[in-house]
């Protein structure tokens, strides 16, 4: 009887031990998921500041192509 007991016990820590791993493998994916939402958050926020970056850059490089051919002529 002893061990027909314990070994019901086995069997139900077993299980609960497989769920809870189940359980964290979950946690685990939502956690994932939202640190790529996160992530993806942020590229989107950032992508007007390198556009007004790369636009900033475009006018220094035609203010500088307007001042060499400026330079040329005098």
């Amino acid at each position: 009887m002893a061990a027909i007991l314990a070994s019901l016990v086995g069997q139900a820590g077993q299980k609960h031990v497989e769920a809870t791993k189940v359980e964290l493998a979950g946690l685990a994916q939502q956690r994932t998921r939202a640190a790529e939402a996160e992530q993806q958050a942020l590229d989107v926020k950032m992508q007007p500041e390198a556009a007004v970056e790369d636009a900033n850059q475009l006018r220094y490089q035609v203010a500088s192509c307007l001042l060499s051919g400026m330079q040329l002529i005098h």
